[in-house]
Order: C-alpha cells, then sequence, then structure tokens
C-alpha cells in the first residue's frame, strides 16, 4: 500500500469504510471511492479501460517530444476513476501471478507477471495516475526530478578475482586478437594495479556525473558508490582489499567529487541477521560511519520483507527495487516510497527507490546489441523523465572499463544516454522559460543564470551597456580620441621603418583595420600566422590586399605535426573552445614580432558592439593555463 511518496509528496492519512465505500484523506483532503481488499486488489473493466486509454495515448504520440507528450497525458478525462485501488495494485504488485517461481537467485523476475497487465508496467503508470490525480485534485506536486547515477563496486582489482590463469587466458585472447597495446597496458596494470589508481582500469569513476562536466537545469543529481566489503559466498561474492594505496587515492577523488557511499549486502545477506550486522561492521571500519545507502548484490532481495533487516540495522534507503531481467517499471513507478510491509501492519522506515536501468540487464539478461540497448535506454529514460520523479541508473565499474569484455559497447551507450539526458534536460527548460529580455530577448533556456531588471531588461545588456559606455566612443569625441591616439603612435615610432603591427588573417575585421591605418597615415607591419589550415586562395587573398595597400607583411608557420596532435588532443578531450591554441599562437607571434622590431603597439579589430558580451557558460577563458595542459 502505497502510504508516503518522497517526490510527489503524497501523504496518505485516516481510511474509514463506510458500507461499499472506502474513504480516505490526502495531504488533509477528503476522496471517496468504491471499496476493494488493499492487499489483494482486482482491476474491472472501467479500471482496465482508463489504463488502455494511458497507454493509447502514450503510443499515438511523438515519443521524442517530452512536453508535447506530457500535454497530452494531463489533459486527459480524469473523475471517476479508483485512484487508490489502481495505485495499490501496482505498489503492492498484485499483477504478478500466484504461485510465483523465483529465479536461480531467488528473485522475482519479470516472468512472474500476469501477462494480462505487462503491457502497463512498459510505462510509469502510477507516478501518470498520481499526477492525474493532483491535478484532479487541485494537490501541489514536487517538480524537481531526480536523477541517480550509481555504480556497485563488486570488483576492485579484477586481477585478484581472475587469478594468473584467467590472467593468462586474457593476455592469449589479446594475443590472438592483435591487441598489442591492451595486452602491454594489462600486463603493467597486473603489477600496478594496488598501487597505482591510473593502472587500475576497475577503479573508475566514469559512471558518474560530476558538475565540471555540466549542470542540469531541470533535474537534481546525485552520485552513489555501493561497496561489497563482505565475502560469504564463494560463487557471487568477492573478497575485495581496501587497505591498497591504488583504492585510498581513488575513494578520496569519490570524496572530493562528493560521491556518496553505501553498502552492498552480499550474497548470503537474507540468510542470517548476523551477516549484515558483520557487514556493516566491516564498513563502518573501512569507511569511519554507518551506511544509510543500500543495494543488494545481484539485486537479491524480497519486497518488503528483506527491508526489515535494513530496517533494523538503521539503513534509510534502498537501490535494489528492479527486474533484473527487463527494463519494465517494477511497481508501476518511478519515484520513492516507503513500502507496506502487511506482516507487522505497518510501512517499513527504509525508502525504496526504483531501479531504472542496469547494465547487466542488456548484456546478460536481454542479450541486447548496441543499437537495440540504446534505443529501449532512451525509451525508458524518456518516459521516465516525462512522467516520473526519479530515474536511477546503474552501471558497473568493470563494464566501464572497455576491454573488460569483447564487443563492450558500455562506455559508449553511457556517454550516448547522458547526452540524451542533456537534449531532454534542454527541452524541460525552455518549456519553462516564463521571462525575456525585453532588449536581447535571451530568456533562462539560453542561461538559467539569467537575471531580470524591473524593465525586464537583462543583466547581459546592462553589462553591455557598461563595456559600451566605457570603451566605445563616436562623433567628435570619437573623432578627438583617434586623433591622439594616431599622434601618439606616430611619435612613439619615429626614426623607425614600422610604427605599429597589425594583425592580418585575410577576414573582414582585419583587412579594414589594415586599410585604415593606411588611410590615417600610419606605417603597419602586418603579421599572419598560417597553422596549416590556409588554402591557396586564402593566402593568395591576403597578398593581394596587403600590395594594394603597401604594407610589408610577416608570416609564422607553425610545424604542421605537432599543431595537429594539439588539436586532435583538444577535440577527443572535448575541451571547450578547439581555437585556443591557435589564439595562443596568434598572441606569441604578434608580441616576438612587436619586440624584434621594437614596435610599441599592436592594432586589432575587435567589434564591441556586435561581440561585447556573452552569457559566461557560452565560452571559456582562452588564457586558462589549466585549460592548455
Amino acid at each position: 500500500m502505497l502510504t508516503h511518496c518522497a517526490k510527489v509528496k503524497l501523504k496518505l492519512g485516516n481510511i474509514d469504510f463506510v458500507n461499499d465505500t472506502i474513504r480516505y484523506e490526502i495531504n488533509n483532503q477528503l476522496f471517496e471511492e468504491q471499496k476493494f481488499d488493499f492487499f489483494h486488489p482486482e482491476l474491472e473493466e472501467n479500471d482496465l479501460e482508463y489504463l488502455n486509454i494511458i497507454t493509447k495515448t502514450i503510443n499515438k504520440n511523438n515519443k521524442e517530444d517530452i512536453n508535447f507528450l506530457r500535454e497530452e497525458i494531463y489533459q486527459l478525462e480524469s473523475k471517476k476513476i479508483n485512484w487508490l485501488k489502481l495505485v495499490a495494485f501496482f505498489v503492492n504488485e498484485a499483477y504478478l501471478n500466484k504461485e510465483i517461481v523465483y529465479d536461480k537467485h531467488q528473485r522475482v523476475t519479470s516472468q512472474e507477471i500476469n501477462t494480462a497487465y505487462i503491457t502497463y508496467l512498459e510505462y510509469p503508470v502510477v507516478d501518470i495516475l498520481a499526477k492525474l490525480f493532483c491535478k484532479n485534485a487541485n494537490l501541489e506536486i514536487e517538480k524537481k526530478f531526480q536523477l541517480n547515477f550509481t555504480c556497485d563496486f563488486d570488483i576492485l582489482n579484477n586481477w585478484e578475482y581472475i587469478g594468473f590463469i584467467g590472467f593468462a587466458k586474457r593476455m592469449f585472447r589479446n594475443m590472438l586478437n592483435l591487441q598489442f597495446i591492451t595486452l602491454f597496458k594489462e600486463l603493467i596494470s597486473w603489477r600496478l594495479a594496488d598501487k597505482s589508481t591510473n593502472w587500475n582500469f576497475y577503479l573508475n569513476d566514469r559512471m558518474f556525473f560530476y558538475p565540471l562536466q555540466g549542470k542540469f537545469r531541470s533535474f537534481e543529481t546525485r552520485n552513489i558508490a555501493f561497496m561489497l566489503v563482505q565475502k560469504d559466498n564463494s560463487q557471487y561474492d568477492v573478497d575485495n582489499n581496501f587497505t591498497t594505496t591504488a583504492f585510498n587515492n581513488f575513494y578520496t577523488k569519490l570524496q572530493t567529487n562528493n560521491v556518496e557511499t553505501g553498502i552492498h549486502p552480499n550474497y548470503d545477506t537474507t540468510k542470517s541477521r548476523d551477516t549484515l550486522i558483520n557487514q556493516i561492521k566491516k564498513f563502518k571500519e573501512i569507511f569511519g560511519f554507518h551506511p544509510k545507502l543500500s543495494r543488494f548484490h545481484y539485486l537479491k532481495c524480497n519486497f518488503p520483507n528483506d527491508l526489515s533487516l535494513l530496517e533494523d540495522n538503521n539503513i534509510s534507503e534502498d537501490y535494489s527495487y528492479d527486474f533484473a531481467n527487463s527494463l519494465l517499471f517494477r511497481g508501476g513507478r518511478s519515484f520513492s516510497l516507503k513500502l507496506w510491509n502487511s506482516k507487522i501492519n505497518r510501512p517499513q522506515e527504509v525508502v525504496s527507490v526504483p531501479l531504472s536501468i542496469m547494465d547487466t540487464t542488456l548484456n546478460d539478461y536481454l542479450y541486447l546489441n548496441y543499437t537495440e540497448a540504446l534505443k529501449l535506454c532512451k525509451l525508458k529514460i524518456l518516459l521516465s523523465m516525462a512522467f516520473g520523479s526519479t530515474l536511477t541508473l546503474l552501471w558497473h565499474n568493470h563494464n566501464m572499463y572497455k576491454n573488460h569484455r569483447p564487443y563492450n559497447y558500455h562506455p559508449k551507450l553511457f556517454k550516448k544516454l547522458v547526452a540524451f539526458m542533456v537534449s531532454i534536460d534542454r527541452q524541460l527548460s525552455i518549456n519553462k522559460s516564463t521571462q525575456v529580455c525585453f532588449k536581447c530577448i535571451l530568456d533562462s533556456s539560453d542561461d538559467p543564470d539569467i537575471q531580470f531588471d524591473k524593465h525586464g531588461v537583462c543583466n547581459h545588456c546592462r553589462i553591455y551597456d557598461e563595456v559600451v559606455k566605457k570603451e566605445v566612443y563616436s562623433g567628435k569625441k570619437g573623432e578627438e580620441k583617434l586623433k591622439q591616439l594616431v599622434e601618439r603612435i606616430k611619435k612613439d615610432g619615429n626614426n623607425k621603418k614600422y610604427d605599429c603591427l597589425v594583425g592580418i588573417s585575410g577576414g573582414v575585421d582585419s583587412t579594414y583595420v589594415a586599410y585604415l591605418c593606411k588611410k590615417i597615415g600610419l606605417r603597419p607591419l602586418a603579421v599572419h600566422l598560417d597553422n596549416g589550415w590556409n588554402s591557396e586562395l586564402a593566402v593568395k587573398n591576403i597578398e593581394n590586399i596587403l600590395d594594394k595597400l603597401d604594407i610589408d607583411l610577416e608570416t609564422y608557420v607553425i610545424d604542421w605535426e605537432e599543431f595537429k596532435d594539439l588539436q586532435l588532443s583538444y577535440l577527443k578531450a572535448s575541451v571547450v573552445d578547439i581555437e585556443a591554441t591557435t589564439d595562443h599562437a596568434i598572441f606569441a607571434s604578434l608580441y616576438k614580432t612587436a619586440a624584434q622590431y621594437g614596435i610599441k603597439y599592436i592594432i586589432n579589430g575587435l567589434n564591441i558592439v556586435t561581440e561585447g558580451y556573452l552569457p559566461s557558460h557560452w565560452v571559456h577563458n582562452k588564457f586558462d593555463l589549466m585549460n592548455i595542459k
């Protein structure tokens, strides 16, 4: 029974049974519907009819336009619906077969779903029902979406896990596949995995999302690392060593990036209450605090009964709720809640957070190739973000090492999915724009930090006005300023061949500056940097311009192989502004030439009127030394 929904903010109060009706209170409002059995609810024809309307509405629309998809669903008629029964049906998993057959790990799988209801679990139906209910009852919903990036660190050092024979087989496979670079790197890793984080390819954090990678505007993000601290089952658990230098350095990095640490209860945890107690004790010895977050190894947990074990040990959140063999929405929900335990006649004091996508589901259970996995994952992400309130991703550290297994598509897939989530975030943030600048039409979809004054003018326009006021001179004042500057340049350049320097690219700005210099009587030397991308036509145009203006030219040609390597490094690193290297070389060539000829003035063609100011997150400081390194 749904008693508390952490994200949708519905709190169920008193329930009264009056004749054939149920009267219940939600957020201090009174509601009424037809009586039903809370723990064994059965759906009737009108219930199924409404669920079919929801699924058909989703299927008939474009699943790539998240805002349109939402609007279509929320326009559905939602008056005479048995809300509580529908929610109880899915949350209490009444859709499962009466006689459940557990898999080899003693888990409930999607094969135990009654085929009459499996279609509904392709969607977060409970989230949709809850939001339609709130709309109908004029109840407020918390709108912020929670995005959880999680990892189960089952194996910290794979070479210790597979042993010498297993490692020898890997080396032989690498030789057969002509993977000599991988072979060489893994040989070094074999020796240094416990000493160096860089050489332990399984101590990686590529499954997390850090602030340096960007910022979601519509979602709150959370990174959680679940650690398997004790081996009790020889077949399924791993004896991890948390005392190595490599792990200590890695854990320091996780802490620096605010990654939370939870416990990963091992395979045999539910067999004995002492097993979890011992694991928590060891966890506290390693990390110095009591774990509040958990996810069972192999998702080996029966709900809600096994949550009592967590509650008794002061664990407040569990991230195991999922069908390991499918991408269905277990319980029809994406949101977190406290599950009702009929044995103790109250909700468990452990928040159950659904697991949305697990990497091993894709290849170990569904046997999907990269294209199939990408399509299914994108669909679940879109449905979760369109109608749900939480998306929890689980990518294991071993799968984020590209060479862990043949044809491992997980690093590539994860990057694609993050990019997809960024694009959805963009759609949602555009929809949330509430104000547009009166002057420049920027809004919060362009800059989430934009601010407006009482006249509706944004902070970027105000800064621009200040810059123009201080640095742009026009009319008679401009003419007088220019005259004074020209006189000073000529005076300081007296008895020299050149009195100023002009950078020339062949473009409009630099060409016009060179023309103006000659027109006002200056004696400029033109400097051009060829970074290897010049065409013959571009070189010819520069020569023609300077010949007609009678301006001497000095050209610096960069070593092409060295510069190509620099630009490729920027592209592969996805560093902001790949032209930074060229800009640095341009400045260096100008200063070098000015020093060589004793020239005090370098004139450029910056147009403040059209390039005055941009939102800070659109650009990056070209003089950032860390960026260059």
